[in-house]
């Protein structure tokens, strides 16, 4: 009984070992990629802009901050586990443009964008398939305002996001069709760590495609 075991154990270590030895879903050296999918800002119109008529508030339309962005990158990868990456993602444009005609007009609109520096961490499962994880820093362009005019009781207050500088992480499985040509499918987040003036964390869900020089 104990042989058996010994012998399963023995089958066991060399088939990992031999995966362990051959799986590379990925080649070293300069890659190219493109990313395309639904980006979350999580900038709402009470973010940037609010209404109220004495003490009462006034219900604004809410921007669509989960809509189509994209993300392209370049970047260099040094063995089948580690990759550098430099990254730029843009969410789609969203505003809204409300008024009762007489006591009050605003304005919301987002248009955000990122740059992105990021290691890649790669665990090979087979020759086709890996699992990867990414974190890094992202330099975030909210471009995200709010404008307002009022009268007759009406007040307002609006807020403008700055340029900031965030952590940013993710997790994502490639396949390749090629060993030059990988898919992947992805979740991306950027993470506020700031005050009032940083705009809220983004998540980006992505399938993409990749392209390795060799």
């Amino acid at each position: 009984m104990l042989k058996k075991i010994s012998t399963a154990a023995l089958l066991v270590g060399i088939s990992i070992f031999s995966l362990s030895q051959t799986a590379q879903a990925e080649m070293p050296g300069f890659y190219a990629a493109a990313q395309l999918g639904y980006g979350n800002t999580h900038i709402n119109t009470g973010n940037l802009v609010s209404i109220t008529n004495g003490f009462s508030p006034v219900t604004l339309p809410d921007l669509n901050n989960m809509a189509l962005a994209y993300r392209l990158s370049f970047g260099y990868q040094l063995n089948q586990n580690l990759a550098i990456e430099l990254g730029y993602r843009r969410f789609s444009n969203t505003s809204i443009n409300a008024g009762d005609g007489s006591h009050y007009s605003a304005v919301a609109s987002s248009q955000e964008r990122a740059f992105d520096l990021v290691g890649k961490s790669i665990i090979p499962l087979t020759n086709q398939f890996s699992v990867y994880g990414k974190w890094g820093i992202a330099y975030v362009k909210p471009n995200s305002h709010g404008v307002a005019n009022t009268t007759s009781g009406y007040t307002a207050s609006t807020t403008d996001y700055s340029n900031t500088l965030e952590p940013t992480f993710g997790l994502g499985i490639s396949y390749a069709l090629k060993p030059n040509v990988p898919i992947d499918f992805s979740w991306n987040r950027i993470q506020k760590i700031g005050g009032d003036n940083h705009a809220p964390s983004s998540d980006f869900y992505a399938i993409g495609v990749s392209y390795y020089f060799g």
